[in-house]
């Protein structure tokens, strides 16, 4: 089971990576951003300035967007984009990502390593049920043969 930290581990540093030229990348056309999308998306320069200013202040940004980026359903590559638009700390964003994909990737892998543990003994069950089945079918038609043996006499007498 260790070997899953070392996956989730090894997965994190590189959606780190990934996650960083999002961000690295928003950061540096962030004006373009702004004019293309933000009217369409309902936001202004001013707006993003205002929420710029409530970040980055301390252990809380860590809390929030660690816990962001280990929800399954939160995608990544959006969450890159705002913190980069807010301008986020690159420490602050560094760490919640590299943090909160550890925690996604070993949640996701124990998911997996569990499944695959209920998988084998679903499977082993089968082969025990297929074993009862084998026998239930060989006791029936033991039977069924047994009732055509000791009916068929009764048949030709009622004929």
């Amino acid at each position: 089971v260790s070997y899953l930290f070392w996956l989730a581990f090894l997965g994190s540093i590189g959606k780190t990576a990934g996650s960083w030229i999002i961000y690295a990348v928003t950061i540096k056309a962030e004006e373009f951003v702004l004019s293309r999308f933000g009217g369409f998306l309902g936001v202004d320069r001013d707006q993003i300035d205002e929420l710029s200013a409530k970040l980055n202040k301390g252990w809380k940004d860590y809390v929030i967007l660690t816990v962001l980026r280990a929800l399954p359903f939160m995608p990544s590559s959006v969450l890159s984009v705002v913190c980069g638009l807010v301008k986020i700390k690159s420490k602050i964003f560094l760490i919640t990502t590299f943090l909160g994909n550890l925690l996604r990737n070993l949640i996701f892998l124990y998911i997996g390593f569990e499944g695959k543990a209920a998988y084998e003994s679903l499977i082993n069950g089968l082969d025990s049920a297929e074993s009862i089945a084998k026998v239930v079918i060989l006791v029936l038609l033991a039977g069924g043969i047994g009732w055509v043996y000791l009916n068929r006499g009764k048949k030709k007498k009622s004929s």
